[in-house]
C-alpha cells in the first residue's frame, strides 16, 4: 500500500498513468479494509476463546448442525393455482442465516475446542434437542414450557425463568440420555469428574 502511494505521488499530474495509479491505491485500500472486516471476528473469537479457556475447566457446548440451519425453506406450493407459491418465511430466514454466517457459530466451536484441547479442559458436545424447552429444576422438556419467546415456565414443577437463562438446563442435564456419545479424539470427563468441576467453579460455558 504504501509502495502504491509514493508511485502515485510521483505520477504526471491528470496523466493516464496517475489515473491507473490512483485505481490501484483505491483498490489496495478497499482490499485492506476488507481484509481488516474478516479478521475481526476471528480475533474477537480467539480472544473470547482464551478467557473462557482460562475460567472455566469444563466446557459445555451444543451440537449444532450449523449447514442445516443455514438451509433455504421449501417453497409452498399452492395446490389451485399451479406455478404460484405461497409466502413461506423465505425472507426473514435469509435475514437469520445472514446473523449466523456473520456471528461465525462453526469457526468459534473450532477455535473454541481447540484451546479446550490444548490446554487440557473437558469438552463436552451436547445434543441440542430439547435444550430450549428443558426444566433446568426439574429436568421436564415440553414444548408447552416455553410460553413465549423470552418467558420459560415449567409445567411440572412451575419453574419460571427468563429464557436467556435456560442453557443452564444444559450444563445440569449433562448425565441425562438425551447426550450424544462423544467423538473421537474429543475430551470429556466422567461423572467424578464432572462432579468435581461443578463445585470447583459452579459455573459452565
Amino acid at each position: 500500500m504504501t509502495a502504491a502511494q509514493r508511485r502515485l505521488t510521483r505520477a504526471k499530474p491528470d496523466s493516464k498513468n496517475r489515473c491507473r495509479r490512483r485505481a490501484t491505491v483505491a483498490a489496495r485500500h478497499l482490499a485492506a479494509r476488507h481484509l481488516k472486516v474478516a479478521r475481526q471476528p476471528r480475533d474477537f473469537h480467539q480472544k473470547t476463546a482464551r478467557e473462557f479457556v482460562k475460567s472455566y475447566d469444563l466446557i459445555v457446548v451444543e451440537d449444532l448442525a450449523i449447514a442445516n440451519m443455514l438451509r433455504r425453506p421449501k417453497p409452498v406450493t399452492d395446490a389451485g393455482a399451479p406455478g404460484r407459491h405461497w409466502p413461506n418465511g423465505a425472507a426473514a430466514k435469509t435475514g437469520l442465516n445472514r446473523s449466523i454466517s456473520d456471528a461465525g457459530w462453526g469457526q468459534f466451536v473450532s477455535i473454541l475446542r481447540a484451546n479446550a484441547e490444548e490446554a487440557g479442559r473437558a469438552w463436552v458436545e451436547v445434543d441440542p434437542r430439547h435444550t430450549s424447552h428443558r426444566c433446568e429444576a426439574c429436568g421436564h422438556a415440553a414444548v408447552e414450557n416455553r410460553v413465549s419467546q423470552a418467558e420459560f415456565c415449567c409445567r411440572r414443577c412451575s419453574h419460571t425463568a427468563h429464557a436467556t437463562n435456560m442453557p443452564h438446563a444444559i450444563f445440569f442435564g449433562l448425565d441425562w440420555p438425551f447426550m450424544r456419545e462423544p467423538h473421537e479424539n474429543k475430551l470429556t470427563a466422567t461423572s467424578c469428574e464432572r462432579s468435581h468441576m461443578v463445585s470447583r467453579c459452579n459455573c459452565y460455558s
